[in-house]
């Protein structure tokens, strides 16, 4: 499915052409958006997802059970995975002094750390905003460090390497070889992680889901098939 940023998130969607329709009209579904319309260029039809883009962003979260919501409500007290480890949220202000970060946030034993002037903590949006640069840092050290590490084992090296934002997908190789990683992978366990870089590097050799593909992928991570179910298990209560 083709891919559309909306309000800094990356989404699935799919068009689908209806010659006898005189409207056009959006369908979320739990894999992507699905825009229905007579036919229109794909610049109109993305045009189109953005001008609708909060209401499709609140329809997808509420495609999400009511505990996954509570789970990354971005309160004081909510838990945050790093690595697979729970962290509990803890909020501070501080009074944003001269040479002073407007935000930081930190691991401090057990907690994850967000601070930022007193004035600006009540909007979860700028919580939101702090909390996902955390995790694309830490993503980008990590996740690097790995990829090299999987790169050097498959001896498949990719051409480029990006960090995105994405909902249901966890990463992607493009025809190219430029491969594109979600950041929030940064919160699953380390061998969740490492089976996803295996996969993306696998589609380095090979572009389809074939049985060649599938035993390249077995051959370095024998207990894919457990993985990937904990990472759908997993997915739901992640940020």
């Amino acid at each position: 499915m083709p891919e559309i940023e909306i309000h800094n998130q990356t989404l699935s969607w799919r068009h689908e052409v209806k010659k006898n329709l005189k409207h056009s009209y959006i369908v979320i579904k739990p894999e992507g958006v699905v825009l229905r319309s007579p036919a229109i260029s794909r610049a109109e039809a993305e045009d189109l997802l953005r001008s609708k883009g909060q209401w499709i962003l609140k329809k997808l979260s509420q495609l999400q059970p009511p505990e996954a919501r509570q789970a990354t409500s971005l309160e004081e007290g909510s838990l945050v995975h790093l690595l697979g480890q729970p962290y509990t949220l803890q909020l501070g202000s501080h009074a944003n002094q001269a040479g002073q970060p407007m935000m930081a946030v930190f691991l401090a034993e057990e907690k994850l750390v967000l601070q930022m002037p007193e004035r600006l903590l009540a909007h979860v949006s700028l919580r939101e905003e702090a909390l996902h640069h955390f995790l694309r840092q830490e993503a980008m050290r990590f996740m690097n460090e790995r990829l090299r590490y999987w790169s050097e084992a498959l001896q498949l090296h990719p051409r480029r390497v990006k960090y995105k934002r994405h909902k249901r997908r966890w990463g992607s190789c493009t025809a190219d070889n430029e491969i594109n990683l979600n950041y929030r992978a940064i919160q699953l366990p380390p061998r969740c992680i490492d089976s996803i870089l295996v996969h993306e590097l696998a589609h380095i050799r090979h572009k389809n889901h074939g049985q060649s593909f599938w035993d390249l992928v077995y051959r370095f991570v024998p207990d894919y098939k457990a993985l990937d179910q904990q990472i759908r298990d997993r997915a739901p209560y992640l940020l």
